[in-house]
């Protein structure tokens, strides 16, 4: 239409003049030569390179008296945001439209726990609560319950496939289950033998058959990040590690192509970005950061980042989860705090509750304890080991931990003065091991072994009056843990998920066949006795505000407990690596020692547009 404009406007103006042959003759060449002028120009615009999109960014802030405490996810289209914040309300998540100034919470998500994930149509989120895995659209209306969570209360990731199928991931490797609500069948299976732990953060490829995921092996060199197939068995998935790194992992396609892209992984605290041909499941490129200082989440082990395949990139800095260990009344007030806000994990309260020993560290703990009366503190451990799962000696002059080095597991004992080198008592190959309980008498240590594959965990004696050869107190086809002796030694308290939920129950020692009562009701998990043994309470309910519960036993001539009861609702600190050791209580049963969350010492959530269209321009793809 440009190019006829100058030829009607020559015909219109030649009309009116009637102009000579030779003046026509003009006309003709001048529009000519605009013609080759347009043409021309337009040539040298279609020459011209394209604009480069230049990286913009901008930051989210926690609503209005609340903080982030987990993980915040871009949609599969790159328009929202979802991530969880609390405040006096307790935790839920909240979406944030990347076109809008506000965040706005969802209902029916209050509880949440772990890492949430978007539909393929970016329209619902599917999240765990309430030992539940469910799912709530954005646009409003009830959160739906997909299924049981029985063996852990928190997914750690999934995606949701074009037809409808959900995988999540978590301890009993991944998961699949219908969007509409199905039973569970597994998708992956974690090698106990090579030292897997969980198989988390699945991200599904674009061939919708594919999709990456993480192997947490801590201390093992099966750990890192693989890439499933759906269509294979679950024990049979490939053994091919594409990363050693124990992260998330994400894969992003440049603009003109789905096959190739970016696989995004975290090394250090540092967001990578390798060049990634997802059709072949090859790196045709090096590695080059991204985004530096991401923040930890989850125990200091999860770094926060997301992306989506439209080129939106969102992380977190200098997250790191804060803890206080709060002691609390029967009533369930807060009466103080036992030590300064730190990076705690298990803890043990002495048998004359006088000190609590405590893991400390950021993913490579040490083993420390605090003289509440002294106000003083010793550190018991000093290596590059991650110490763990403290537990006393029955006079309070030793404690045992597990140590984890390379693919395997010490068991060490060490003086509570410090003094002295620690005395190894067992080494456990290529698993993780964790001890629970010492009995008072000194003769056993209780301990939770994954040694067969077939069963999640087994409960375990060392007998410490003999060879100390390991032998099985407790083994089933389910998963058994936590176990705690009664005071008098006579009895075992332990939770199980061979109900379909964990629950807690006790049995006989030494012969678990003499007796056995279901203790919790509803759900139930961390056992503790009262040092008289006339009580036994537990934990219920959501890990991040659990209930305790107390039930009061008869130990002679008949076992017997009464009907449990709520004693107080805790903000119990919970993060994603087991449900050992968050708390304890005095011996008098009047007085609780809680592992809570101190708030989340964290920046902004991060939005990047454009990245991956300008890291295109600077890193060659082979």
């Amino acid at each position: 239409m440009r190019m006829a404009n100058p030829v009607n406007v020559a015909d219109t103006t030649a009309a009116a003049a009637s102009p000579s042959s030779f003046a026509i003759a003009g006309w003709v060449a001048a529009a000519a030569l605009l013609v080759v002028a347009v043409g021309v120009s337009i040539v040298h615009f279609r020459e011209q390179p394209a604009p480069v999109p230049q990286r913009q960014r901008f930051l989210i802030a926690p609503p209005e008296q609340t903080s982030f405490h987990g993980f915040a996810v871009v949609s599969p289209d790159g328009r929202y945001v979802v991530f969880a914040a609390g405040g006096a309300e307790g935790d839920r998540l909240w979406v944030r439209p990347l076109d809008a100034l506000e965040s706005r919470p969802l209902d029916g998500t209050d509880g949440v726990t772990g890492r949430p994930f978007w539909s393929f149509d970016s329209r619902q989120v599917v999240f765990s609560a309430q030992n539940k895995l469910k799912k709530v659209d954005i646009s409003g209306g009830p959160a739906q319950t997909l299924c049981d969570l029985t063996t852990f209360p928190s997914v750690y990731g999934g995606f949701w496939t074009r037809d409808d199928r959900i995988v999540f991931g978590g301890p009993p490797g991944l998961r699949l289950v219908s969007a509409a609500g199905s039973p569970q069948s597994p998708v992956t299976v974690p090698d106990r033998a090579r030292g897997e732990q969980f198989h988390i953060t699945p991200f599904l490829l674009p061939d919708g058959r594919h999709f990456l995921y993480t192997r947490l092996a801590p201390g093992s060199d099966a750990g890192g990040i693989y890439v499933g197939a759906l269509d294979a068995p679950a024990e049979r998935q490939s053994t091919t590690r594409l990363l050693p790194d124990q992260y998330q992992s994400a894969y992003v396609p440049i603009a003109d192509s789905s096959s190739r892209g970016y696989l995004l992984f975290v090394r250090e605290n540092t967001l990578m970005a390798r060049p990634f041909e997802a059709d072949r499941q090859q790196f045709v490129g090096e590695a080059v950061p991204i985004a530096e200082e991401l923040g930890n989440v989850v125990l200091n082990l999860a770094p926060d980042f997301s992306a989506s395949s439209t080129g939106v990139l969102v992380y977190r800095t200098g997250a790191t989860a804060s803890r206080q260990l709060t002691w609390y009344d029967r009533q369930g007030k807060a009466t103080g705090a036992a030590w300064n806000t730190g990076q705690y994990g298990e803890l043990a309260l002495s048998p004359d509750d006088t000190r609590v020993s405590v893991a400390i560290g950021q993913g490579l703990n040490d083993i420390w304890w605090f003289d509440f009366a002294a106000h003083r503190s010793a550190r018991i451990t000093s290596n590059p080991e991650n110490d763990a799962a403290p537990v006393w000696s029955p006079k309070g002059d030793k404690i045992l931990y597990a140590s984890v080095k390379g693919p395997n597991t010490e068991f060490l004992i060490k003086a509570a003065s410090g003094a002295g080198d620690e005395q190894l008592l067992q080494t456990f190959d290529h698993r993780p091991v964790s001890p629970t309980d010492w009995s008072r008498d000194g003769r056993f240590i209780v301990y939770v072994d994954r040694k067969d594959s077939r069963t999640l965990g087994d409960l375990w004696l060392l007998n410490m009056e003999g060879e100390r050869k390991p032998a099985r107190f407790l083994g089933t086809q389910f998963d058994e843990a936590s176990a705690k002796f009664s005071p008098d030694g006579r009895y075992v308290a332990y939770v199980s998920d061979e109900s379909g939920h964990s629950e807690v129950y006790v049995v006989t020692f030494p012969d678990p066949t003499g007796g056995k009562w279901p203790i919790s009701s509803g759900g139930g998990y961390q056992p503790r006795w009262r040092r008289d043994g006339k009580e036994l309470l537990y934990l219920t309910g959501d890990p991040s505000a659990a209930t305790v519960m107390s039930v009061d036993v008869t130990l002679s001539p008949l076992f017997k407990v009464t009907v449990p009861r709520a004693l107080f609702q805790a903000p119990t600190f919970f993060a994603g690596v087991g449900l050992l050791h968050r708390w304890d209580l005095t011996g008098d049963g009047q007085r609780f020692l809680i592992n809570t969350a101190a708030g989340q010492a964290s920046g902004p959530i991060t939005v990047v547009l454009n990245w991956s269209e300008v890291l295109k321009q600077r890193v060659p793809m082979r």
